[in-house]
């Protein structure tokens, strides 16, 4: 598959599985809007760790071509909810994908 192939499938299902939010940057505080968010509520993971322990976390996925990269402090405003990026967990350079807490 091509890389144009790749970009396109990412986009259409973070728009069919996403919603629509404004993402305001922590170092300028700049605005990009009409922007897609996959948010994912107490999602199970396991921490490293001698003790195998369960934990759950919040996560958001973004495009990269729309957002470029998430930073820590950044702000995800869905609606009347906002969300706090907290750390990035990957970015395949299609959509990149991070831990928030709701403030």
């Amino acid at each position: 598959m091509s890389e144009r192939t790749f970009k396109r499938s990412a986009r259409r299902l973070l728009e069919s599985q996403g919603v629509p939010c404004t993402l305001t940057r922590d170092s300028d505080g700049s605005q990009v809007t009409d922007v897609y968010v996959h948010l994912s509520r107490d999602v199970e993971f396991v921490s490293a760790g001698e003790t195998q322990t369960s934990e759950t976390r919040n996560e958001a996925e973004m495009l990269t071509e729309d957002v470029v990269t998430l930073k820590k402090k950044d702000v995800i405003e869905i609606g009347s909810e906002s969300w706090r990026v907290e750390r990035k967990l990957a970015n395949d350079g299609y959509t990149v994908r991070v831990v928030v807490s709701e403030l």
